[in-house]
């Protein structure tokens, strides 16, 4: 948890030495999934603005519209995956919301909030998206079938 990669292609050559043949790194791409596109980037925070917070937030914002524009160029529609909460109490990751909504993401999927945290999470819809918090502890360590929520249209 909240441990990071270095480069896709290290992760790559790490899983292909060790046999792990099942597991792909989404990192300015998508992956398909019965006319969706499975789109994502770790996202970031930045509780106290400083000047390094704001180069990996425009980063990793940069990292989502490549991963969405992606889905789109395949003709699928995009469905977001973000570890950090773009929205999280009273607080907005703008750098975030502002990609989700120029495509008009429709479900974002996030986690990073555990314990008391759960309380502030966002879960439901807010300008059009719907926001699900799919942190382990969240759901009782009992998975979600997305499949059923990435269907629903409940906007």
């Amino acid at each position: 948890h909240d441990y990071w990669w270095n480069t896709k292609n290290k992760m790559d050559k790490f899983f292909a030495e060790n046999g792990f043949d099942t597991i792909n790194i989404l990192h300015n791409n998508h992956y398909s999934y019965e006319g969706y596109g499975i789109c994502g980037t770790r996202g970031w925070i930045s509780d106290n603005g400083e000047p390094a917070d704001q180069k990996v937030l425009a980063r990793e914002a940069g990292r989502l519209a490549l991963s969405i524009e992606s889905a789109l160029k395949a003709g699928l529609e995009p469905v977001v995956f973000l570890h950090y909460p773009p929205l999280f109490g009273n607080s907005c990751n703008y750098d975030m919301l502002e990609v989700l909504h120029k495509y008009g993401i429709k479900k974002c999927f996030y986690g990073h909030l555990h314990g008391k945290a759960h309380a502030y999470a966002i879960n439901g819809i807010r300008d059009g998206v719907e926001y699900r918090l799919i942190a382990s502890d969240f759901l009782h360590f009992d998975p979600l079938d997305i499949t059923k929520i990435v269907q629903s249209d409940n906007l």
